[in-house]
């Protein structure tokens, strides 16, 4: 029923998430492995909440954020990981504990779908 929530998004095909920037931003700190069932995010901090949002290699070879009309937003879909690892860059992004799943903005819509659906 609500499959489309994503509008597209990576979460729409994908049950996995490569988290690109925990340990560096860029390539050389670590070996990244292009696969299609876990597309690649950054963990960034929005009004104090941590999300993941979806990544893509700029002409530095640095991970960034897409930039596509609208967006990003939330969709509807969370990712959450047993990796200690994981939890503490949230922590240390957001600066106080942390211990839940982080909503994985991933929803882009053109900038009249935006303005149609955002007017009363």
């Amino acid at each position: 029923m609500f499959e489309a929530c994503s509008n597209d998004g990576i979460t729409k095909n994908a049950n996995r998430l490569t988290v690109v920037n925990v340990g560096g931003g860029t390539v050389d700190h670590f070996t990244y492995v292009d696969r299609a069932d876990a597309p690649p995010v950054l963990l960034k901090e929005r009004c104090g909440n941590p999300i993941l949002v979806p990544a893509e290699l700029n002409d530095d070879n640095e991970w960034v954020e897409i930039d596509d009309g609208a967006g990003p937003m939330a969709g509807g879909a969370f990712a959450a990981s047993c990796d200690s690892r994981f939890r503490e860059a949230v922590e240390n992004l957001i600066g106080h504990g942390w211990y839940g799943a982080v909503a994985v903005h991933d929803r882009y819509e053109s900038w009249e779908q935006y303005r149609r659906l955002s007017t009363d």
